[in-house]
């Protein structure tokens, strides 16, 4: 949604915050342009099972505790459905020229298949928005 272009699945240590313990290991994964909120979501699973089995390889052969870095709190970045509902997924008809980036990334913020897409309304209709292309 706001432009990043990777981002990364993590294994942490658990503490009393949320996902705020010390980082064991990560595994990145690519934003594609074009990316959906599903296509993220299915290559982030597939960098989980990555991720995964190198971290258990490595507690399985280390005795000691794996080493972590304290995360820094400055950096870190929460998305929930409930921050990236605050508007709804309602996309406002002077979007459409005035941002045409946003709205992109809007709409394709809110594909997930069973999820409610973005939206607009005209007049008294609400209208679905699924994808947006290029006049021919």
């Amino acid at each position: 949604l706001n432009g990043e272009i990777t981002w990364a699945v993590t294994a942490h240590y658990i503490d009393e915050g949320w996902d705020t313990g010390p980082v064991i290991d990560t595994e990145p994964v690519e934003i594609r342009p074009d990316d959906t909120t599903y296509d993220l979501h299915q290559r982030s699973l597939k960098a989980l099972v990555v991720l995964f089995k190198r971290v258990a390889r490595a507690a399985l052969t280390n005795v000691n505790v794996l080493p972590s870095t304290p995360q820094d709190e400055s950096k870190a970045k929460y998305y929930d459905k409930d921050s990236l509902r605050k508007e709804g997924g309602r996309i406002f008809l002077d979007d459409w020229e005035s941002d045409p980036e946003w709205t992109d990334r809007i709409i394709r913020a809110f594909q997930y298949p069973g999820k409610p897409p973005a939206y607009t309304d005209f007049r008294d209709w609400k209208y679905d928005i699924t994808r947006r292309r290029e006049k021919a």
